[in-house]
């Protein structure tokens, strides 16, 4: 596949996500994709960040994601979004707060035969915790 195809089929991933389609996301990604975020690893990563999907979508359910910018390198892409929500479901019980909310991260994604096989993401998840009010924010 040309990196053509593969900024293709993210931008289709982005897309389903702002529309609520997480199977439509996870179709960019194999079956057997390693989530390098994902803590302790396991044999069904693909699973287990199916269900954080679920989880920010519940809690954010107006999730919009904004593509900032692709490099190419190589089989791998980077990726850097921009996640914009109003947080109105629960989130690891941390009651909500209608508050909107903004976030940043980047993933480096390596591709073969026109799949994500490994996935290395980094968002700001302390910015978003203080937002929610999870974490106080220092004086």
């Amino acid at each position: 596949m040309s990196a053509e195809d593969n900024i293709a089929r993210i931008r289709r991933s982005i897309e389903a996500l702002n529309n609520g389609d997480i199977d439509g996301f996870f179709e960019a990604f194999a079956p057997t994709c390693i989530f390098h975020d994902r803590p302790g690893g396991g044999t069904n990563m693909v699973e287990s960040a199916r269900q954080n999907a679920i989880e920010a979508l519940t809690a954010f359910p107006d999730l919009h994601v904004t593509l900032e910018d692709l490099v190419i390198a190589g089989e791998k892409i980077v990726a850097r979004v921009t996640y914009h929500a109003t947080y109105t479901g629960d989130l690891a019980g941390i009651p909500p707060t209608g508050k909107s909310v903004r976030w940043t991260g980047i993933s480096i994604l390596l591709f073969v035969d026109g799949k994500v096989v490994e996935d290395w993401a980094n968002s700001d998840l302390l910015g978003l915790m203080r937002q929610i009010g999870a974490i106080p924010v220092a004086g």
